[in-house]
């Protein structure tokens, strides 16, 4: 049973209608899977998230899924003939794009924002001389801008990997950030998920929900913003699982013990 303190949920009471509802995707609306592309969505969760959207400014989803796939995905799982009162964002990250549900339940195509043809060009050249002979049951994951390397379904050891490939000497302008049985392999100085709710969070409260270590920049943006202004609320909430360093949970205003009280903490908000 999630248990929240009063304390902690008066801050929403009264500006509900002022703040935004950000969750990470994998993990939280939808149940972590061995193989990416078999994921699919907690309807219960994602019902009562969809929700409230009637209550809050706006309610978002921040992922490093490709859009193409996540607005797929998504948009089949909207309920058929739902009036939306209020605005369902989408950040693709890694793929550097936005969109905005529209009247008919579909994501509007895209904006992109700018990006250079030499990042695109560079992952194809690393993905031809370091990725091409991984060990048996490591899948690579093309998501536009970045690359991630899954080894849920292999013996090999995630750091072991890592550093064989050894992508800072051949290719400096990368980086290599580690996940949750995955590894993304992105630009450097590129956009985290702490840009998308620094910027979102300069104008407005809100709560941000995520499970793994590539949510740690939002919650230190959500860090940021409480220390800058006194007016407006802010609120982190973890889904705790074993695999996710401990420091995603330190830092957390709220900690659910698993992916299945995701939807009991949107009726809680609901209930506000």
């Amino acid at each position: 049973m999630v248990d929240i303190s009063e304390q902690t949920l008066n801050k929403f009471k009264t500006n509900k209608s002022q703040s935004f509802l950000i969750s990470d995707f994998d993990g939280t609306l939808s149940k972590i899977v061995a193989e990416p592309g078999a994921a699919t969505i907690d309807e219960v969760a994602f019902k009562n998230f969809t929700a409230l959207s009637e209550i809050f400014s706006f309610i978002g989803i921040l992922t490093g899924r490709p859009f193409s796939f996540i607005s797929r995905l998504l948009e089949e799982n909207l309920e058929s003939g739902k009036k939306f009162t209020g605005r369902f964002l989408l950040f693709s990250l890694y793929g550097n794009e936005r969109s905005e549900l529209n009247k008919d339940f579909k994501f509007n195509s895209p904006e992109v924002f700018q990006y250079s043809s030499k990042i695109k060009y560079s992952l194809s050249e690393l993905q031809t001389r370091k990725l091409m002979d991984l060990p048996k049951g490591v899948f690579v994951e093309d998501k536009g801008l970045t690359i991630a390397v899954h080894v849920r379904n292999s013996s090999t050891n995630v750091d072991d990997l890592i550093s064989n490939i050894n992508v800072r000497d051949e290719f400096p302008d990368f980086e290599v950030f580690k996940g949750r049985e995955h590894f993304e392999i992105r630009p450097k100085r590129f956009l985290d998920k702490g840009d998308i709710i620094r910027e979102l969070g300069q104008s407005l409260s809100g709560i941000y929900i995520g499970d793994d270590t590539s949510d740690i920049p939002a919650f230190n943006a959500i860090d940021a913003l409480s220390m800058n202004s006194k007016e407006r609320s802010y609120l982190k909430v973890a889904i705790f699982n074993r695999e996710t360093e401990s420091i995603l949970f330190d830092s957390a205003d709220i900690v659910l013990d698993s992916q299945e009280e995701v939807a009991e903490f949107f009726e809680v908000l609901r209930r506000l």
